[in-house]
Formats: structure tokens, sequence, C-alpha cells
């Protein structure tokens, strides 16, 4: 469900919760009303929002270097009681990749939303369309979404409506 296409949310507890939904409704119930047209409007919506995210320097894991893991693995043999001729030789390796900053890097946010309604008399008539891409911090991830949701309302007669509603 798009966030832009809420009009309201209520949280019901256990009796009123029970009076509407039953025993399903025992633990409480989320009740989203999406938005409708109003009467005798046409209204055009656009909203976007751009940002940026990544994983500030304080949140990082601190690694430690070559030489440093070198010197806490020879720490850990000889706490274990490894004798020293049958330790693993690190000496060749130097490498100092910071693997974490490797795979991180600066994802970018975007949303971008678009709402139509139409009203007359007899017919209401709502669509709202959404389009969400969200990189992580993690290189290649990213999520993309697409929402749509389309409802109508047509009163035939005094005591005769009929409609649909669509979210995907």
């Amino acid at each position: 469900l798009n966030p832009n296409d809420i009009e309201s949310m209520e949280v019901l507890k256990d009796p009123s919760s029970l009076a509407i939904f039953g025993i399903r409704g025992a633990t409480g119930a989320i009740v989203i009303t999406t938005k409708k047209a109003k009467a005798g409007q046409m209204n055009v919506n656009f909203s976007s929002t751009l940002g940026v995210k990544y994983l500030a320097q304080r949140d990082r894991i601190a690694m430690a270097d070559a030489n440093g893991f070198k010197t806490l693995w020879s720490e850990e043999q000889a706490n274990n009681g490894v004798p020293a001729n049958q330790r693993f030789d690190f000496a060749p390796w130097t490498g100092n990749t910071d693997w974490v900053n490797e795979m991180l890097h600066t994802g970018i946010f975007s949303s971008n939303n678009l709402s139509v309604t139409a009203s007359t008399e007899k017919n209401k008539f709502y669509m709202g369309l959404g389009y969400v891409v969200d990189e992580g911090v993690v290189r290649n991830e990213r999520l993309t979404r697409f929402f749509i949701n389309i409802n109508d309302e047509l009163k035939i007669s005094k005591h005769l409506k009929v409609g649909f509603n669509i979210n995907s």
C-alpha cells in the first residue's frame, strides 16, 4: 500500500475489533482507509522525494589492519597453547583492504507519486500511482516498487451504489 494513498489509520483494541472482525480481531486490528474523490472536485497531485543514505563513520565496524590481525592471531594461538612452530605464518600476507568500506556506498532514495481524483454527483473516481527506488548502503542492494490504487464508485439510484477498489 502506497503511504501517499492513506487517508486515515485507526488502531482498534479488543472490544471494538471483536465487534467488527469477530474472533479474528481478538488481538486488535489496524484499519486503514485509502483516499477517495470528494464530490464535485477534480484534483491532480504530484509529489517527489529524493535523498541519499550512508552509514556514518561512527556506526562502522572497526577493522584490524594486516599487522594488527597477525598480532591478534598470534596472541590467540599462544593463549590456546599452540606451539610456536605449529602456528600459521602470516608474514607474506600484507593486504590492508578494509572490506567493510569496500562493500558500502552512498545509496540514493527516490519516491514519486501521482494521484488523480474526479467526481460528479453520480461518480467518484480516484487513481494513485507510485514508484519507489531505494538503493541500500550495501553495494548492489536495490528495491524498486510500483504502487497502484484505483477506486471508483457509481451511484446508480438513490438506494444503489456499486464500486470497486484495486490495490497493488
